[in-house]
């Protein structure tokens, strides 16, 4: 095995898989909205509702906590008819327990914040099984005793409560008897029955509790094999593997019963997809190593285990199906899939080339998944156009060293520097493929590159939307260089660009279409519109926003403030300049007027406490910082370059320098040191702007709009 992967490399899917991946594995989750009605429905699939409903998140448990409430009130019954039930079985002499153990049953049954049950789990000794179905027949609740399941040693027995709530209680007499365990674990539950201890004051009513290892071995097996594939059941076994499990007992009962490749596997997707705290050791004891196996692992770590679902043909189970433990048993299975296999594969391949339901689907691509402006606005621009009905998959082309990050699913770790990266290239065209988005849209950066060369040759390609978010000119280096954006762009069908400089651009550097090419503005979400209170006097707060990078220039910034001996400046952000920054700052002797607060997730705080944001930058699409300042009440001081008139209106909600300029900067933030009034109008005059035209809901109205308009072939006038 390779060394343990990051969690985020086993996020596989869209922003909605990925969201509930960090819920299940108790991850922090920076929700910026509620949850849609199709995410919620997941939530309660695999179990989660419980821990939505406790999240501190307002946007998770406010969806939640309704769901949460019934659910809750039906736990209360069941808790009351599982102490009777094993109370009745104890009086008969018959020994039942639950069947995940005392510890997260209780964890379950008591306290459903943590888990939400639907039904009710008993195992029993096979000896005992008319006698428990003599009890249960005799009971009030239970209507009729069903048949045996077909597929497993199980009675789905329905209670129905008097208040009119029903539910079910799964009884089992054998932990291990799923088909693909065939020939594994003979004698397994009568050894755990064996070495069982009765509690007779177990807070959930008299029962037996079975080895650990037992139990963890069934909880395994029923995760990774169950048909329903539920993420609560491998949290389950995070919460196992958290208190104090003997590892080398568990090992051994897995080898000497041949369960060790599912065990294995849903450990291994306890610990990579929801950080189970596992030994490396523990994991290599538990792996078997052959070929059938390894093709798993793959498999697993690009599927979308929140959308899987064991009941519908999936490239996944094809390969489950030849899993096994004992080599005889999988020759078989191996000797039997010539003829299975290729049949199944075809029922797979035909059922994943059907055309899905008609709907709004879009992936959504942006550079990194660092907390950068394009980063943020598409991660907003996601949420708001879920709530306009699009399935929309987030996805990032490459990670970032360090969190904050925005909730995008990651294809990779880092970027090569001067090429593609092939590993990339493949994973998005994989993801779209599987995904089969009617959109794919490129958000800047070197987006368009990776999704004109990942769609190359796809029969059923979506059609490619570029999100133009910078000046073209600044990016240019050479005539070879615009010959190739200008190949790039002809795959494209459609571009949206962030200001009319970009178009303008676009149209006569690039030669591109304009009947193809629309202005889109960022927004800004409401909750900037926040009024701060206003300093008349003072040092003048200064606000650099934005990432630390050469075309940026952050160190104008530094130039600015050493020539204001009575102004204080504040770097929020990251990128390749912190360094030179610091170096800057201590070479200048300005520690005690600049401090550098890195890459944060609110900027709201900093917006509260600046006077001004300054703009040093060297080029600009469209600066949504400047949206973002105006809508807190802060005014901005820009260089003229890019698209920055476009965002700051001239003596209005701001002031524009001469690009470049550090001198003139530097005169006119003097200027407003001594002149709070003209700070005060502009900052009112950006807020009624941003209110008017600039709101996160008038862009994605604006996004929403277009996208379904380059659906249905139209094209701009």
């Amino acid at each position: 095995m390779s060394d343990k992967p990051t969690s985020d490399e086993w996020r596989y899917g869209d922003s909605s898989s990925c969201l509930l991946l960090d819920v299940a594995a108790g991850r922090p989750v920076p929700q910026s909205r509620v949850l849609t009605r199709s995410e919620l429905e997941l939530a309660v699939r695999h179990g989660l509702i419980g821990l939505l409903a406790e999240s501190s998140n307002d946007n998770l448990s406010s969806a939640a906590l309704p769901v949460f409430a019934r659910l809750q009130s039906r736990q209360e019954l069941m808790n009351a008819h599982l102490r009777r039930i094993l109370t009745r079985l104890h009086t008969a002499r018959i020994r039942a327990t639950v069947v995940k153990g005392p510890h997260l049953a209780l964890r379950a049954y008591e306290n459903p914040k943590l888990r939400t049950f639907t039904d009710l789990d008993l195992l029993i000794q096979a000896e005992d099984l008319e006698a428990t179905l003599d009890v249960l027949s005799r009971d009030a609740a239970v209507p009729h005793i069903p048949e045996k399941t077909p597929d497993a040693d199980k009675r789905h027995i329905p209670f129905v409560d008097p208040s009119g709530v029903r539910f079910t209680l799964d009884l089992h007499w054998d932990l291990f008897s799923y088909h693909q365990l065939r020939g594994c674990a003979d004698g397994a539950v009568d050894w755990a029955w064996a070495q069982a201890r009765f509690d007779p004051d177990h807070a959930l009513g008299p029962l037996w509790e079975l080895p650990t290892e037992a139990r963890l071995a069934f909880l395994s097996t029923h995760a990774i094999l169950d048909h329903r594939f539920r993420l609560i059941l491998f949290r389950d076994l995070v919460e196992a593997t958290r208190h104090g499990l003997d590892w080398d007992a568990f090992i051994e009962f897995a080898e000497r019963w041949a369960l060790r490749s599912p065990v294995y596997l849903s450990c291994l997707i306890a610990d990579r997809a929801l950080d189970a705290p596992i030994a490396r050791g523990a994991l290599d004891g538990l792996r078997p190593d052959y070929l059938q196996l390894r093709r798993v692992e793959r498999a697993l770590a690009r599927t979308d285990l929140v959308h899987f679902d064991g009941h519908r043909p999936h490239p996944l189970n094809l390969r489950i199906v030849l899993l096994h433990d004992i080599a005889s048993v999988r020759a078989r299975l191996a000797l039997a899939a010539p003829r299975a296999y290729p049949r199944w594969k075809r029922t797979v391949k035909s059922e994943w080339r059907q055309p899905r339901p008609s709907r709004q689907a879009l992936t959504l691509l942006v550079a990194s998944n660092r907390r950068r402006g394009a980063e943020v606005n598409g991660e907003r621009l996601a949420d708001g156009l879920r709530g306009k009905g699009w399935d929309v998959d987030l996805v990032a082309l490459f990670s970032g060293e360090a969190e904050p990050f925005v909730h995008a699913a990651t294809l990779g770790r880092s970027e090569p520097k001067g090429r593609l990266d092939p590993r990339a290239i493949a994973k998005l065209r994989r993801r779209i493929t599987e995904t089969r988005p009617q959109i794919v849209f490129a958000n800047g950066g070197s987006t368009l590159r990776y999704v004109a060369t990942a769609l190359a040759g796809l029969r059923h390609r979506p059609k490619i939307v570029y999100g133009s978010i910078g000046q073209p000119s600044y990016w240019l280096r050479s005539r070879r260089h615009v010959a190739l954006q200008r190949i790039l762009l002809r795959r494209v069908d459609h571009i949206l660009a962030v200001s009319d400089l970009t178009r303008n651009e676009l149209v006569h550097i690039m030669h591109y279409d304009p009947s193809h090419i629309d202005v889109v503005r960022v927004g800004v979400p409401d909750s900037f519109l926040v009024a701060h209170p206003r300093r008349d006097a003072g040092e003048l707060r200064l606000l650099y926003m934005g990432a630390m990078s050469p075309e940026k220039d952050p160190l104008a910034a530094l130039d600015v403030v050493s020539r204001l001996p009575d102004a204080r400046l504040r770097f929020v952000g990251s990128g390749p300049e912190l360094t030179a920054i610091h170096a800057a700052v201590n070479a200048r002797r300005l520690a005690d007027r600049v401090e550098v607060a890195g890459a944060v997730v609110d900027v709201l705080p900093h917006l509260a406490w600046a006077d001004v944001l300054v703009l040093t930058s060297r080029t600009e699409g469209f600066p949504g910082v400047v949206l973002e300042a105006a809508a807190a009440g802060v005014p901005t001081v820009a260089f003229d370059v890019g698209g920055v008139a476009e965002a700051v209106v001239d003596g209005e909600t701001g002031l524009v320098i001469p690009a470049g300029d550090v001198t003139e900067f530097a005169t006119a933030l003097d200027q407003l040191t001594g002149d709070r009034s003209q700070l005060h109008d502009m900052a009112n005059n950006g807020r009624a702007r941003v209110e008017e035209r600039f709101l996160m809901k008038h862009a994605v109205e604006r996004h929403d709009e277009l996208l379904h308009r380059i659906l249905n072939g139209a094209v701009s006038s």
